[in-house]
């Protein structure tokens, strides 16, 4: 007797990729520079193993009020930001424009949306 054909060996299935990237969003530092300004900094990284990162867009956004005006800010934001690769560290300058006055109650978000290779899309978002 003829023995049986051998069956070809089954293909996995292709496993499309559905998901954007795993962000993540380190400390934020707010730090004063000279007399009447401030640095908001913020680290960022995503990775996505199945496709790779292709950019981040951050946006920095923040409230604060010039010393001795409680009126409100010069600069309404947000500072926004966007780069190719995966990480990378962002930095948001705020100031006052009278001489000796310190941008003060400084308070805000930042929104973070990572996309793959492929297009897809994710967003993380802290406060500080």
């Amino acid at each position: 007797p003829t023995p049986a054909p051998t069956p070809q060996p089954t293909q996995p299935p292709t496993t499309r990729d559905r998901t954007g990237p795993n962000i993540t969003i380190g400390g934020v530092s707010v730090v004063r520079v000279g007399l009447n300004g401030a640095d908001i900094t913020v680290s960022v990284s995503a990775n996505d193993p199945q496709s790779g990162v292709r950019s981040l867009h951050v946006t920095i956004n923040y409230q604060y009020f010039c010393e001795g005006d409680q009126g409100g800010q010069e600069d309404p934001g947000p500072q926004v930001f966007d780069r190719n690769g995966s990480s990378g560290t962002f930095t948001a300058g705020i100031g006052c424009s009278i001489a000796n006055r310190k941008p003060g109650n400084i308070r805000g978000s930042v929104v973070v949306v990572a996309t793959n290779n492929i297009g897809l899309t994710s967003s993380k978002s802290t406060s500080y």
